[in-house]
């Protein structure tokens, strides 16, 4: 089964809407952030592109095949999860291209791709939080009871396609302290697994830039 994404397709017509997001200035309600939980997490019932095809990300286990725009299939490293809460973040469907609704946590960054982020950023393709894109409408903090996050490592920093649109996996360079900490309560081999995941990693890089509050904000004016 070969599954690919298209990078020669022109970045114009690949760009998820922005519509849903030029909302008035007024509207842009700022989320405070649990800095316990500030590394990338979605919730464990969104579709994720594997080998295998869609899967739910609760589904997934150490050693699956998950499908990575610049690596192919990698085999996913380790899964963590922790407990959301009133921070995380609402993305109703097609609130950014997603075929479904989606909660993740503040700090997990999603592809957006534009020309004028070429032309301001040196890059086509830029990360930016789902926390910068609250609207007050369509992406909003979570109303509901929040389910658990799912935080997926693999060997680099991975984009991953997560209900038709990309986002980052976890970043192998997030402090390792700070990560065992806030996953005490998995067990002591899944606490293992993950420090011999990021233990000799050497530096590496981000999948793709990675944008400031404020530069967020900046281009998604820009675009409207």
């Amino acid at each position: 089964m070969s599954i690919a994404f298209a990078p020669d397709a022109p970045a114009t017509t690949r760009a998820p809407s922005l519509a849903p997001l030029l909302l008035a200035p007024a509207l842009i309600k700022p989320v405070m952030i649990n800095p316990i939980a500030n590394w990338p997490g979605l919730s464990g019932n969104a579709l994720i592109l594997t080998k295998q095809g869609e899967r739910p990300v609760k589904s997934l286990r150490p050693g699956d095949k998950i499908v990575t725009r610049d690596h192919g299939f990698q085999p996913l490293r380790w899964i963590g999860q922790s407990q959301a809460d009133a921070t995380a973040i609402e993305f109703a469907a097609g609130a950014f291209g997603n075929e479904d609704p989606l909660f993740m946590a503040p700090e997990t960054r999603l592809l957006l791709r534009s020309a004028l982020a070429e032309a301001l950023f040196d890059s086509a393709e830029v990360f930016v939080r789902a926390v910068d894109l609250v609207n007050g409408d369509t992406i909003r903090p979570a109303t509901q009871t929040a389910a658990p996050l799912m935080h997926l490592l693999f060997q680099h920093h991975e984009l991953i396609r997560i209900s038709g649109i990309e986002i980052e996996s976890l970043h192998p360079e997030h402090s390792l302290s700070d990560q065992t900490d806030a996953m005490r309560a998995n067990p002591p081999q899944e606490q293992h697994n993950l420090r011999g995941s990021l233990t000799g990693s050497g530096f590496i890089p981000p999948a793709r830039v990675c944008l400031t509050p404020a530069e967020a904000r900046s281009l998604i004016e820009a675009l409207a």
